[in-house]
């Protein structure tokens, strides 16, 4: 079903979603000198594919809460598309598109031999769509379970609020309120800074040098959307389950334990390890239960400033 569709840089991004989830892809371990400088606290490029824009929350609010939205872009000059883009809400059939992976994030791409075609709502391929889509709504009456998460899941982390049902990160994003909390099921496949000795910095305010603080940007991913959402202060504490905060230049002891504790968040093997000088490799992050808080840092502009935050959640 086309959901939206967008006129980027002279190019057309049609949004379609069809109530099923991708498949997680294998995430690249940059380790390269380039790569862990390219990494900072500021950038956004590892939330959607290169070249695409991002999506305003208003936007996000019409699709539907769970199945991957697939981005459907053009491999050919925009007047050999076809004449008349399907409508939000108007089902449709592909024929011979290709597939990428930009960023970790799946990319249709429409060919000079792709063929589109709109379907009737009362059609076999429609009904059949729909029928599994509120079979998934039926089922997940605890909340939201991607569709590729082993059974039974052996989560990582425990947290606080374990009663709470899990919502898509599509839901957090397009939530009515700027400040709430929520508990989802999600990929870690990022984290900035990418070497362990800079996870913790020397706090500003404090007047001994000794006195360190966690401050970590987690990439979070569910087959809906990817958001940043930051590790600091107490919340990291309590994540990493007591280990201090400290200068973790000198602190071989605690710095290995973070150690095994990053490589099993990233699904990282063992005989690598996160944040060594070897050459790039893939891996395979593990689903985690993970709480998080949604608030502002703008009095006077609330959403454009909205930002998230892990709480109530420990790597056991």
């Amino acid at each position: 079903m086309a959901v939206d569709h967008q006129e980027f840089n002279h190019v057309i991004i049609l949004y379609v979603w069809d109530g099923t989830d991708v498949e997680p892809s294998l995430v690249e371990m940059t380790c390269t000198v380039q790569a862990r400088e390219g990494q900072n606290f500021d950038s956004v490029a590892d939330l959607r594919p290169e070249g695409m824009p991002p999506l305003s929350r208003e936007v996000i609010a019409t699709f539907p809460p769970f199945g991957t939205v697939l981005p459907v872009v053009p491999d050919l000059p925009i007047e050999n598309l076809p004449l008349k883009l399907p409508t939000s809400s108007t089902w449709i059939k592909f024929r011979n598109l290709n597939c990428r992976i930009q960023n970790g994030i799946y990319v249709a791409v429409f060919l000079h031999e792709s063929k589109i075609s709109i379907l009737s709502a009362t059609s076999e391929l429609v009904t059949e769509c729909e029928r599994r889509y509120q079979g998934r709504l039926l089922d997940n009456s605890g909340g939201f379970l991607p569709q590729w998460i082993p059974t039974p899941l052996h989560s990582l982390t425990v947290t606080d609020y374990e009663h709470i049902p899990f919502s898509t990160l599509r839901q957090i994003l397009s939530y009515s309120q700027v400040t709430y909390k929520f508990r989802c099921l999600v990929r870690v496949v990022s984290i900035v800074p990418p070497v362990i000795e800079d996870f913790c910095v020397q706090k500003r305010s404090s007047t001994r040098a000794s006195e360190y603080i966690y401050r970590l940007r987690l990439t979070l991913e569910d087959p809906t959307s990817r958001i940043h959402a930051y590790l600091c202060d107490e919340d990291a504490e309590y994540f990493f389950n007591g280990h201090p905060a400290t200068d973790l230049h000198d602190a071989t002891v605690i710095k290995s334990a973070l150690q095994r504790k990053i490589n099993e968040l990233l699904g990282v093997e063992e005989h690598n390890l996160y944040g060594s000088a070897k050459s790039d490799k893939r891996c395979n992050p593990p689903w985690i239960k993970c709480c998080l808080k949604s608030y502002y840092l703008q009095k006077e502009d609330p959403w454009s400033s909205r930002c998230f935050k892990v709480f109530g959640t420990i790597l056991a």
